[in-house]
């Protein structure tokens, strides 16, 4: 059974979770690499928009992998 509850980070939080800097952090949010949500000043990234990130800045080859069979399942589904 799926939740439809979602985890939550801020920029600490993903320092805390990912081990990443909060200026590399602040990079990727300011370069649109690394979805989030502003909030009234405060700026918040979705668990998996963070794992989104690093897959993508540690393991380039396996992203791209992954978007191809999205796409293929996407058409197979139309």
């Amino acid at each position: 059974m799926k939740t439809t509850s979602t985890l939550w980070y801020s920029v600490k939080g993903c320092m805390d979770v990912s081990g990443l800097s909060m200026s590399t952090i602040r990079r990727a949010i300011w370069s649109d690499k690394l979805k989030h949500d502003r909030q009234r000043k405060k700026i918040f990234i979705k668990a998996e928009w963070l794992e989104e990130y690093l897959i993508w800045k540690f393991y380039p080859m396996k992203a791209k992998l992954i978007d191809s069979l999205n796409i293929i399942n996407k058409q197979k589904g139309d």
